[in-house]
């Protein structure tokens, strides 16, 4: 039921990669266009030497709480990548969307764009999601299901838990009792 850490690394990074690749495919971020945004790594933000306040970069990243105990109280949030993670500014930043709109949370996958200060710190000008792309745009890359195969494989069910309070002893073993329940239904549709 339960994955592992290794699971939850391998699932994150198997994410990552796929919106890294969205983004390089949208037209803002193709090679060879005048005005293009280029992405960088937060391990190569670190690592260049050449970094002034009108030098900016393009992050791309989870957002996450810092937990390093300097910055918890005045910067509480970091960026996070497959190569290393930033402490964010974001007391500049603004929606990259024209609108204003966005809702960020804790481990939603952002695009950042600023420099870094004198502290080390990434300053955020300017902060939004990763663009989308069409469902053809996407099946030009990864092809999905056939409508055939769509047909053949079975409905979805989904089952929704509110308020489980996995502290109670008694919700445990209700929570087990339906779990076990769902997966004798399963193998039970399996064997016919």
């Amino acid at each position: 039921l339960l994955g592992t850490a290794q699971d939850k690394l391998e699932m994150m990074t198997q994410r990552y990669a796929m919106i890294h690749q969205r983004v390089t495919r949208n037209e803002r971020f193709k090679k060879g266009r005048s005005q293009k945004l280029s992405l960088t790594s937060i391990d190569l933000l670190l690592r260049t030497a050449n970094r002034t306040a009108s030098t900016t970069f393009v992050l791309l990243g989870l957002l996450r709480t810092n937990n390093t105990t300097e910055a918890k109280s005045s910067h509480p949030y970091c960026l996070e990548d497959v190569t290393g993670t930033v402490t964010l500014d974001l007391t500049q930043a603004v929606a990259a969307d024209k609108t204003g709109a966005g809702f960020y949370t804790e481990q939603s996958m952002v695009l950042v764009q600023g420099h870094v200060g004198d502290d080390e710190m990434f300053v955020v000008h300017r902060m939004g999601f990763p663009p989308l792309e069409t469902r053809a745009e996407s099946e030009f890359v990864v092809p999905l299901l056939t409508r055939r195969d769509r047909e053949t494989l079975p409905p979805l069910e989904v089952y929704v838990f509110n308020n489980v309070l996995l502290d109670d002893p008694q919700v445990v073993l209700h929570l087990k009792g339906v779990l076990e329940e769902l997966e004798y239904k399963q193998a039970q549709q399996e064997t016919t």
